[in-house]
């Protein structure tokens, strides 16, 4: 059984070039479950081909065909395909088949479905036409539906893993659920609770099993693990709300081991409206099912396959793919498309049950044969195929198309029995290869004419390319020294006819021939020097003149390789070089009418290392000839391009004027390794595909691809878009700022193209990795881009313009986009703003966006200078109670004030008014008072240091004081915002006078006026008698012992004194006035009433 290895596409694109094809069997995003519409076993439902890695789903099992490859070389055999040279090798195949199949399932019919699919198909041509399948397609994953009692499995690929989900809907058993596991060496469940597999090519782990519910829209684990049952697997579940699903969700496999796998594109042909179809081919692996190990030997198969992409501005896609061929190898060389869409293509093959439809061939008739087929546009059927050869080795290596949709294929054989038809050139095989030219017709039932072209030695055709008046013109490469040469007549020692060249000149020689389906040559000529050539390419040109080029060796002896006196590249620069040279058709010439073949042009291409020519157009657009091949000189021309040489061997395109003299345009594609050019396409606009290979495992400047990534193995598919043209944004340039919600202007240059062509603008984010739409279709260079309100702040935004074309161009350095400030908040340290008069406060400003500055207000006035999201008063005093609030400024507007917050400031506990020290008579009554502020004031008095029990008041009275009064008294004042001490004040009790009668050492005598015991004027005149001329202190005092009035150098003359004092300013009580000199003092009391 042969099973095709399915092939994926990439769209990669790169500026003014676009990489457009997939590379290699799968990346990682692109692994799908294909469908089994006939393709495989019956008993198969979905395949999924991983490296080294084989999936298949039947009813209620899952098989893993885990392998390892590896490569024994043949003989070399270099002309399968002169596009990519290599030998023939065999494979050796170690691998092991694990089967996980579930005990005691139902096993009901179509109860396997694919999930998500894919947008493009696959058609498999492979074999007996009872093995065809066509609309296959491919899917994301795949459920096995009520696998046990209300219990789903769903198989999909996490990462490249292969996973599977066990979905028990509410009312499953989930001991209903039994793994049993075949094909291993062993198996156990080890510590970390997985499932350790032995085989012979390693350790495999199934494990790391995660069973979850979904509550209140949350993912809540559920204690789960393995469990071995009599030697089976079952799951132990804790528990669960059994009225909702559980998902049990194991890894499967976490080891690979390693890759392989090779697809090369070897041709290329444009439709129209962006559809470009390619051919080539790609390793074919049968896949185990049966369990247990293996080790077998199989020869490098190859599968046929033909693509088509649609690549029309950003619409990048695979639309489908087809593959042909039977049980051995098959590999298509060519491809054209007619004006319907239908394709066509030709290679090699060696399958016994190669596909035949409408065919004038019956059966395969022996070794490697040539093949025609015929694909309805959308690749679903075939509307021809045929096979083309004899009992020997037969290579069809190129294809074209006439206008009436007749086909045409060169090659070579070295069988003597292929089928000839109408009258051909030569009927027999006349060398060890010979070239065969064919000719089929539009529906494939008739060979319309074929003949062998060759002489007695090696004869290869490359390459065929017919015109409007239906002359066929191909070329190759011979060693034959009888090869044929057309025109040829000789008279006498004069040669009267000849082709440019009609001599045989050493080793391999290329051979240009234009044939006329009547059965005779137009013209053949050899064309070469004395190292070997060899003709790759060839494009005819509608007025009878050919172009063709290949590669030519570099000669050790004096050159005779034939180049133009005046052209671009006059000398070999070493190895291998191309060489690109356009012929006439014979005419006559000179004065005795001699005809001879003229050469309009030839030119090298290359440089110090080798330089390989594989495909040359004509754009009938342009007027351009433009070369595609491969080259390993770092010094190959490279002219009017951004793309330099990348080592090895590159892909190049180079576009030279119609006389081959001048160069429009040199550039190198590729990567890090090797990368080749098999074939060229061309569409409406003369923008060009480059189609072919590479193993290079990275390839710079990759723009928007379907899959990034080098694939494995060792050749990937691949394939360049080069465009004309160019667009470069000029605004944003970088580090410019938007505003969400606002408007930037977007401006760009277009090179190369038409005023009336469309873009489309795209917004790119780079942490996001999101590309969103902002224009499409859209006319000019300039667009006014409202950026919506919903976009984020972020410093990592660019543009990229797109043209309709593919054309790209991002702005390479950022810019910033800023969402206005929605929301400002304010919190505080303390949270309770009702704080003590001296204490500290922290307000913080917390906005919605970053970047933004700040002004706080108290009261809605600026506080200056508080201009940070934090504001710290540190000592609050009572000004700063208030209404605060903060206003934030950002980037773009508005500005955006805060909610008010108030402060309120509990003054602080304070003494205002404080005690003094203070003197009394004995037996006079004393009040200590203060006064304080504060709140929830409390007072405690203390004498001496000891408190006074049953005073709490601010003031403590003692009457009729005595010597013990005597002491030292405070107050401590507590309140809410902290407590203080009062002046601890002396209280002293004078015990030696206390009126004037009894002061014995009386040195005054003190009146007052007579009218003011209750006085109730406001100048009180006191009266003081002296004995003699002395100074005295004067005091008036009040019932709390505080001086009222004071004069301490008051001067009494001797005899009688009157002072006048004015009491306006006291209030009225009780007061005494005190006279006093030393120790010795005079009182009088007296009552003062307002």
């Amino acid at each position: 059984m042969k099973i095709v290895k399915i092939i994926s596409f990439l769209i990669l694109i790169i500026l003014s070039k676009i990489q457009i094809l997939a590379i290699n069997s799968f990346d990682i995003s692109n692994y799908r479950f294909i469908e089994n519409k006939g393709q495989y076993n019956n008993n198969i439902k979905f395949v999924a081909n991983l490296p080294n890695l084989n999936v298949i789903i039947i009813d209620n099992s899952f098989i893993y065909d885990f392998y390892q490859d590896s490569k024994t070389y043949d003989n070399l055999n270099k002309y399968i395909s002169y596009k990519n040279v290599e030998k023939n090798y065999s494979l050796n195949r170690r691998g092991q088949v694990i089967s996980l199949s579930f005990e005691n399932s139902n096993t009901i019919t179509n109860n396997v479905v694919g999930i998500n699919p894919s947008f493009f198909v696959y058609n498999f041509f492979v074999g007996n036409s009872n093995k065809w399948a066509t609309n296959v397609k491919s899917y994301s994953s795949v459920s096995i539906k009520n696998l046990y009692k209300g219990i789903d499995a769903v198989l999909y690929l996490d990462n490249g893993l292969p996973r599977y989900d066990l979905i028990c809907l509410p009312g499953a058993n989930i001991k209903d659920i039994a793994l049993n596991i075949h094909g291993a060496d062993s198996y156990n469940i080890n510590d970390n609770n997985d499932i350790q597999i032995e085989t012979q090519l390693g350790t495999i782990y199934h494990g790391k099993v995660f069973a979850y519910q979904i509550i209140d829209n949350e993912k809540r684990e559920i204690e789960c693990k393995f469990v071995n049952l009599n030697n089976r697997i079952t799951f132990e579940v804790r528990d669960y709300d059994k009225n909702k699903p559980l998902i049990i969700d194991p890894i499967i496999f976490s080891t690979y081991f390693g890759g392989s796998g090779e697809e090369e594109i070897t041709d290329a042909a444009y439709f129209k409206n962006g559809e470009l179809l390619v051919c080539g081919w790609t390793n074919s692996l049968d896949f185990q099912t049966t369990p247990g190990a293996y080790d077998i030997n199989y020869h490098n198969e190859k599968d046929a396959f033909v693509s088509k992409f649609l690549v029309k501005g950003n619409d990048k896609k695979l639309v489908f793919s087809s593959f042909i061929g039977g049980g051995d190898n098959d590999q298509a060389n060519g491809i054209k498309v007619d004006k319907n869409g239908n394709i066509y293509i030709t290679g090699i093959t060696s399958s016994r049950d190669f596909p035949l439809v409408s065919s004038f061939s019956t059966d395969y008739r022996g070794g490697v044969e040539g093949f025609i087929t015929k694909f309805k546009p959308d690749g679903s059927g075939l509307i021809y195929s045929n096979l083309f050869g004899g009992t020997k080795d037969d290579y069809s290596m190129a294809i074209t198309l006439d206008q009436d949709n007749f086909a045409y294929i060169v090659g070579y054989t070295n069988s003597t029995d292929i089928p000839i038809a109408s009258t051909p050139y030569q009927a027999t095989k006349k060398g060890v290869n010979d070239v065969f030219v064919a000719k089929i017709s539009e529906n494939g039932r008739n060979l319309a004419f074929s003949t062998y072209i060759g002489g007695s030695n090696e004869d290869r055709g490359f390459a065929i390319d017919v015109d409007n008046s239906k002359y066929i013109f191909i070329t190759g490469e011979t060693m034959s020294g009888d090869f044929p040469v057309a025109p040829y007549r000789t008279w006498g020692q004069w040669v009267t006819e000849q082709p440019f060249d009609y001599s045989y000149n050493g080793g391999y020689d290329v051979f240009v021939i234009c044939l006329i389906e009547g059965g005779s040559l137009k013209f053949s000529t050899y064309f070469g020097g004395s190292a070997d050539e060899r003709g790759t390419a060839v494009a005819a040109n509608n007025d009878g003149t050919v172009y063709f080029g290949g590669w030519t060796r570099q000669e050790t002896a004096e050159p005779k390789f034939p180049i133009s006196e005046v052209t671009y590249q006059t000398k070999h620069k070493g190895g291998l070089d191309c060489f690109l040279a356009q012929l006439e058709q014979p005419k006559k010439s000179g004065q005795w009418g001699y005809i001879m073949q003229a050469l309009v042009f030839s030119t090298f291409l290359g440089g110090s290392n080798d330089d390989y020519l594989t495909k040359i157009l004509k754009d009938e657009n342009t007027g351009y000839l433009v070369l595609a091949g491969k080259t390993n000189s770092g010094d190959f021309p490279y002219i009017n391009s951004t793309n330099k040489y990348n080592g090895k061997y590159d892909m190049f395109l180079t576009k030279f004027t119609s006389k081959g003299g001048d160069v429009i345009s040199s550039s190198f594609y590729g990567g890090n390794n090797d990368d080749w050019a098999n074939g060229i396409a061309y569409d409406e606009r003369s923008d060009y595909y480059i189609c072919g290979g590479t193993n290079s495992s990275t390839i710079q400047d990759l723009v928007n691809p379907i899959q990034q990534y080098f694939g494995g193995g060792k050749s990937d598919a691949l394939i360049y878009k080069d465009i004309s043209g160019s667009i470069t944004i000029t605004q944003p340039s970088g580090n410019e700022e938007y505003c969400s919600g606002g408007t930037a202007t977007i401006t760009w240059t277009a090179t190369g193209l038409n005023p009336d062509d469309v873009y489309t603008i795209f917004a790119y984010r780079e942490s996001k990795q999101k590309w969103d739409t902002i224009a499409k279709d859209y006319k000019g260079t300039s667009f006014n881009w409202n950026i919506p309100a919903t976009y984020e702040t972020g410093n990592d935004y660019h543009i990229c313009v797109t043209h309709s074309t593919g054309i790209v161009s991002t702005n390479l350095l950022p810019f910033s986009i800023f969402k206005p400030i929605s929301k400002v908040s304010i919190t505080t340290i303390p949270e309770d703003l009702t704080i003590c008069e001296g204490s500290q406060v922290t307000f913080q400003a917390f906005a919605s966006e970053e970047h933004v500055t700040y002004q706080w207000y108290l009261n809605d006035k600026q506080i200056p200078n508080a201009t940070q999201n934090q504001l710290t008063i540190n000592p609050v005093s009572l000004s700063s109670a208030g209404k605060y609030s903060v206003v934030a400024k950002g980037k773009c507007p508005p500005d955006v004030k805060s909610n008010e917050v108030t402060l309120t400031v509990i003054p602080s506990t304070q003494i205002i008014k404080n005690l003094k020290d203070t003197t009394i008579m004995k037996g006079e009554n004393i009040t200590f008072a203060i006064e304080a502020k504060g709140q929830n004031l409390g007072y405690e008095w203390y004498v001496n240091s000891k408190k006074i029990l049953g005073i709490n008041t601010p003031e403590y009275v003692i009457l009729s004081a005595q010597k013990s009064n005597e002491g030292l008294y405070k107050c401590v004042v507590t309140g809410k915002c902290g407590t203080v001490e009062s002046y601890e004040a002396q209280l002293t009790v004078d015990t030696s006078s206390t009126n004037v009668e009894e002061d014995f050492n009386s040195f005054a005598t003190l009146n007052i006026n007579s009218s003011c015991n209750l006085c109730n004027e406001d100048l009180l005149r006191i009266s003081i008698t002296s004995q003699n001329f002395q100074n005295v202190s004067l005091r008036i005092v009040n019932i709390l012992g505080n001086i009222v009035y004071e004069n301490n150098s008051l001067e009494l003359a001797y005899g009688k004194n009157e002072i006048d004092i004015n009491l306006s300013s006291m209030t009225s009580g009780n007061y005494w006035i005190v006279v006093q000199r030393g120790i010795h003092k005079v009182i009088k009391k007296f009552n003062y009433i307002k």
